[in-house]
Order: C-alpha cells, then sequence, then structure tokens
C-alpha cells in the first residue's frame, strides 16, 4: 500500500481513503438505518406521560383561576356595600342593631348578601358592621366578611 495523502495534496471534495484499504461507508451496521420500536414505544410513552403532566397542572390552574375570580367578586360586593351603609350615617334604617338581607344585591342569583349590626361594639358609640358575601363553589358553602366600625359624627 502506499502513503496516505495529506488533506492539503487531495483535489477538492475527495475523501482520503481508510488506511485499512476499506471505504469507511462499508462499515456500517446493516440495521443501522432507523429506529427500532423499542425506541419508538418509550419515546411515546415520555410524550405521553409529560403530556398528561401538563393537562393536569392546566386543568388546576384554570379551577384555581375561577375560584379567584369568585373570591373577587364576593369581596367587590362587600366593599360595596359597606362603603354604601358607611355613606347612608350613623343613624340610617339599615344600620339599626341586628341582621340585614339585602334586597338590592345585584348578583343575587349567584352571590347572596346581608350584613349584621352591633350598637355600642367595640365601645360607646361605635357600630360593628360585618358584610357576608355567601356562594356555592363545587356544591361547598364558600363566603367572604369584611369589617368595619362606624362612628358618630
Amino acid at each position: 500500500m502506499g502513503q496516505i495523502p495529506s488533506l492539503n495534496e487531495l483535489p477538492a471534495g475527495r475523501v482520503p481513503p481508510n488506511p485499512a484499504g476499506k471505504d469507511h461507508r462499508m462499515n456500517r451496521w446493516p440495521y443501522d438505518s432507523g429506529f427500532t420500536l423499542l425506541e419508538v414505544i418509550v419515546a411515546i410513552m415520555i410524550f405521553v406521560v409529560s403530556l398528561l403532566g401538563l393537562i393536569s397542572v392546566t386543568t388546576s390552574v384554570i379551577k384555581g383561576n375561577a375560584f379567584s375570580q369568585q373570591v373577587t367578586t364576593a369581596t367587590n360586593l362587600a366593599q360595596e356595600k359597606i362603603e354604601v351603609l358607611k355613606r347612608e350615617g350613623y343613624d340610617h334604617a339599615d344600620l339599626t342593631a341586628g341582621s340585614h338581607n339585602d334586597p338590592g344585591n345585584p348578583l343575587s342569583t349567584l352571590y347572596t348578601r346581608s350584613w349584621n349590626v352591633l350598637n355600642n361594639t367595640p365601645d360607646t358609640d361605635i357600630k360593628t358592621l360585618t358584610v357576608t358575601v355567601s356562594w356555592n363553589w363545587r356544591g361547598v358553602a364558600r363566603n367572604v366578611q369584611l369589617v368595619t366600625f362606624i362612628t358618630k359624627k
């Protein structure tokens, strides 16, 4: 056998021969043309497991967002009622001691809004106002309560 020429001596685009005298393309395994069935099944299983995990997380996030939206709506309804009752003043009929239901609740089909007034609590000439907004979420009763104090001016 002759000397293998250096890369500088070969014409452009020509690959030097294999020192053993064989073409490098002939050393391939006879079944080296693709993936085996086992490799494809394992790849599909990994993909399916990761996809199921992603679906589970996405479902949890959607449920959490829906619940958060309901809590926010209930809190806004309670805050709105507190502001209305504060504007009406200490001696208004809606601020007499006891429990009151809200006939003017704009979302009465989904939420129930009520309030309770305690006179002279925690001190004289101070009313404790507790507004409660209730609703059902997935068969479980939920509620939001906001408490404030109203004083005589």
